[in-house]
């Protein structure tokens, strides 16, 4: 019977390592978004702000995120 390491080195043993460095990347990124849903609570619950004050702060935080994703993405691209 097989492991499961012998397994996971067959499936993805050979991919290279920026792969892994990509990968691991983009995970904590992802695992980073999450945090907005408490931010959320921490902001009503114990700064006292309101919903729509929370959710402001929050929308502000997803403007600046797609425009420093496309200033990021224009200055990836001349240089």
């Amino acid at each position: 019977m097989r492991t499961v390491q012998s397994w996971f080195r067959d499936t993805a043993g050979g991919l290279p390592a920026r792969f892994w460095y990509l990968w691991t990347g983009t995970l904590i990124n992802r695992l980073g978004s999450f945090v907005l849903v408490f931010l959320a609570i921490y902001l009503t619950q114990e700064r006292g702000f309101s919903a729509s004050q929370a959710g402001l702060v929050i929308g502000l935080w997803g403007v600046g995120g797609a425009v420093g994703t496309t200033i990021g993405g224009t200055l990836a691209d001349r240089w």
